[in-house]
């Protein structure tokens, strides 16, 4: 996420360094780690939640201190906001893509759709991008499951956040600090309820399915939300299981994450639509 003295911002992110997307069990799993493993070090979803719960809490302060900043263009700072919000194909009509034949007569070559942004169409204020809902969109499910009793208030404040952030110029910095240090303060609450939940299978189980059930939400909040579904899915079917089976093995949950990861492997190919439909798979298999 980055500290005080070490800020990828959106210059800092044009000028080709990637975007801050974290998932710490996905990230360890890739590495890969090259250490012994031992059952503490989080492996099984428990690196995943640790992960989850702290980043939000740290993107929450470096929210209130970029709001601090004052160089006259630091603030909105745009890497705080849904970057496929403005970062998008303009595609807001049907048509045929064509190109020229060796006889230089064009022909048609395949259908040119809308782009899932325009078909989507603007969740909150035309011309205002939202803040970035990755961060928070799926850890919403594991405290519903995890600590119910402090869901609606994280939601209240998150919301607020949003309500703040969408005002033109997102204009009142001093207030949006605010709320973004109360929030960080609620996550930071949670953070020993995440330590100390057991990843058992029946756990992973009831969060896949509460993941996967939001599906149509999911799919609609863009294509860094569904990247981070999409990583705690495959997380947590090695920890689930069915009528005492491992679903890794299950055709039916191996299709549907082959297919869900080929719909996020970039910006420009996601398709809503399909990723509502797989993730809908994985929750029919679940529930049946």
């Amino acid at each position: 996420m980055g500290d005080e003295s070490r800020n990828v911002d959106h210059e800092l992110i044009a000028a080709g360094h990637p975007d801050l997307v974290f998932d710490f069990e996905t990230y360890t799993a890739m590495l890969p780690p090259h250490w012994r493993t031992a059952p503490s070090d989080g492996v099984g979803g428990r690196a995943w939640a640790v992960g989850q719960v702290v980043a939000l809490r740290e993107s929450l302060k470096r929210l209130a201190r970029r709001t601090q900043q004052r160089a006259a263009t630091a603030w909105p700072e745009f890497a705080e906001f849904e970057c496929f919000a403005c970062h998008h194909e303009v595609k807001n009509v049907k048509s045929t893509y064509f190109r020229r034949a060796p006889d230089r007569r064009l022909q048609s070559v395949a259908e040119w759709p809308v782009s899932w942004r325009e078909a989507r169409g603007y969740p909150g204020v035309a011309g205002i991008p939202p803040w970035n809902p990755a961060r928070y969109f799926i850890f919403r499910q594991f405290v519903q499951a995890t600590a119910p009793e402090s869901r609606n208030t994280l939601e209240q404040e998150l919301n607020n956040i949003n309500t703040l952030m969408a005002k033109v110029g997102a204009n009142d910095p001093a207030q949006i600090a605010a709320a973004a240090n109360r929030a960080a303060q609620t996550v930071d609450a949670l953070l020993a309820r995440v330590t100390a939940q057991k990843m058992e299978p029946q756990f992973a189980g009831v969060l896949l399915r509460n993941i996967a059930g939001d599906s149509a939400a999911i799919a609609g909040a863009g294509f860094r939300v569904a990247e981070q579904a999409f990583m705690a899915v495959q997380t947590f079917v090695p920890v689930a299981q069915k009528n005492g089976k491992s679903l890794e093995k299950e055709p039916a949950i191996k299709n549907a994450i082959d297919t869900l990861s080929r719909s996020v492997e970039k910006p420009a190919t996601y398709d809503p639509q399909q990723f509502a439909t797989q993730m809908r798979a994985i929750h029919s298999f679940l529930t049946q």
